[in-house]
């Protein structure tokens, strides 16, 4: 089915879409009137950082076009890198799904959980942009956000649950990273390959030495 037709392309410019956090697994942006897509594939498609690289689809004459510009301007991947990438490419499907399933445990838990006033989750009934989610995506990704119900306490439970989930993977996508959020009071799990119960204990003890600590 053709996809439908963007504004941009009745203004005549080209509509580029960076789709990094989403990965092609859940989101595929040429499918809804995009003529670019970008993807750090550092982030999904290469998951253990060993090398960086970057991928672009779009129409044969645009690809084409940015194929010779890398070429003339020596922007081009270092061939480990691109081994690296194609390895990751037979892995990627099922580990971003794994990510997701992860993800929407982690925010099931958090919705239910004393500390935690608001959750944001696409794959959540309650998300505000659920409609268009619902419309757009295949999966809701493995970014996880929720809010403490006390603001201080975001930075102590992220150091101390990625102390517990031993993340020192900076940049990889294999081991689940949990960071403050630049608002007071949010929390940012971005949810790799552990369970959601190992994620979900770390938060939990997290918590609990936070709030003895408060105390």
């Amino acid at each position: 089915m053709r996809p439908p037709r963007t504004l941009s392309q009745e203004l005549g410019i080209a509509l580029i879409v960076d789709a990094t956090g989403a990965s092609p697994v859940d989101f595929t942006p040429l499918a809804h009137g995009a003529d670019v897509v970008l993807h750090d594939a550092t982030r999904f498609f290469e998951p253990h950082g060993e090398g960086e690289v970057g991928v672009m689809a779009g129409t044969e004459g645009l690809v084409e076009e940015v194929r010779l510009k890398m070429e003339s301007w020596g922007a081009v991947p270092h061939p480990v890198s691109t081994l690296h990438l194609e390895r990751g490419l037979a892995t990627l499907e099922v580990r971003v799904l794994r990510q997701n399933a992860t993800a929407m445990q982690v925010a099931d838990w958090a919705c239910r959980h004393r500390d935690v006033t608001d959750v944001l989750y696409a794959g959540l009934e309650t998300h505000p942009d659920r409609a268009v989610f619902n419309d757009w995506f295949k999966g809701a990704g493995s970014l996880v956000q929720l809010r403490l119900h006390d603001a201080h306490d975001a930075r102590r439970v992220a150091a101390r649950a990625s102390q517990l989930l031993n993340d020192e993977h900076d940049g990889r996508n294999v081991v689940t990273r949990i960071r403050a959020g630049d608002d007071a009071g949010w929390l940012r799990i971005e949810a790799g390959l552990e369970s959601a119960d190992v994620i979900i204990a770390a938060l939990i003890s997290a918590l609990t030495t936070s709030s003895l600590s408060a105390s």
